[in-house]
C-alpha cells in the first residue's frame, strides 16, 4: 500500500510499446469487449441509490476524496515522506520487498517517482531481487511473483509421504533439518508492534524473507515438521508408515 500510494501520487503515465494511437490494440486481451472500453469506473449514484445503499456510501467517499485531492500540500508532503521512510525501513538486505514480485516492482517505480536514479544502491539491489525472480530457458525470459522455497519444502516432503515414499528417512530428515535451519530467531519485524515481548520463532515464506513474514507459513511449517518427524519416529521403531 505505501509503494501504490506514492504512484497514485505521481500518476506516471508510459507510453505503450507499440506506440501512442487512439487505435492502440496492445492491451485488447484486458477487456472483455476491445470495440467498447469506455466502461463506467461504477454505476451512477441515482443507480447505486435505488439498488445498493451500501456501494452508495462508498461510492460519495471514494469521490469526496477524489474531489478533495490536492487540498492540502503540506499534509501530502509529510505523507509521502512516511510512505518514503516505509519503504526504505523495510527493504530486505539483499534487496527485496517481501520477496514478491508486486511489492518490489512497485517499491522500485515508488523510489524512482521520488527522485531516486537507476545507479542508486537502493534500487541496484532491488533490480537484483528482481532478476533472482526471473527464469530464462529455450522458450525465454519469465518472472516468477516470488520463490517459495520453505513453504514448498515443507509442502513436498509431506506429498512424498504421502504417495508411500517416506521411508527415505535420510531425505525426511534432511528436508526438516533444513526447514528448522530457515527459522528466523531475529526480533526485526512489524510483528514486533503488537508483540513486543513475543519470543521470536518466525518463518519466512521464502528463506531470503526476514521483515515479512507470514503466519500460514509458519502454521504450515510447524504442521509439516510435526508430522513428519512423526514419520521418523514410526521408522526407527520399524512400524509401516
Amino acid at each position: 500500500m505505501m509503494p501504490l500510494a506514492i504512484i497514485r501520487h505521481h500518476r506516471p503515465i508510459y507510453a505503450l510499446p507499440n506506440g501512442v494511437s487512439t487505435t492502440n490494440d496492445f492491451l485488447d486481451e484486458l477487456w472483455c469487449d476491445a470495440s467498447n472500453k469506455m466502461m463506467p469506473y461504477t454505476p451512477s449514484l441515482w443507480q447505486l441509490w435505488k439498488t445498493d445503499l451500501v456501494a452508495l456510501v462508498f461510492a460519495v467517499i471514494d469521490k469526496t476524496l477524489f474531489a478533495v485531492d490536492g487540498w492540502f500540500p503540506i499534509l501530502r508532503s509529510y505523507s509521502r515522506q512516511k510512505c518514503l521512510d516505509w519503504i526504505l525501513e523495510h527493504q530486505e538486505a539483499a534487496g527485496e520487498w517481501q520477496a514478491y514480485f508486486p511489492p518490489i516492482h512497485f517499491s522500485i517505480l515508488a523510489l524512482l517517482l521520488e527522485g531516486y536514479n537507476l545507479k542508486d544502491d537502493r534500487i541496484v539491489s532491488g533490480l537484483e531481487a528482481v532478476e533472482r525472480l526471473a527464469w530464462q530457458d529455450v522458450k525465454g525470459k519469465r518472472y516468477q511473483a516470488c520463490s517459495s522455497q520453505v513453504w514448498d519444502t515443507a509442502l513436498m516432503a509431506t506429498a512424498i509421504c504421502d504417495t508411500g515414499a517416506c521411508l527415505n528417512s535420510a531425505f525426511l530428515l534432511k528436508a526438516v533439518t533444513w526447514l528448522r535451519s530457515r527459522q528466523a530467531s531475529s526480533s526485526v519485524g512489524d510483528w514486533r508492534v503488537y508483540r513486543p515481548n513475543l519470543p521470536p520463532g518466525k518463518q519466512p515464506l521464502p528463506w531470503r524473507n526476514l521483515l515479512f513474514l507470514a503466519f500460514y507459513t509458519r502454521f504450515i511449517v510447524a504442521q509439516k515438521q510435526q508430522l513428519l518427524l512423526s514419520l521418523f519416529e514410526m521408522f526407527i521403531l520399524g512400524r509401516q508408515c
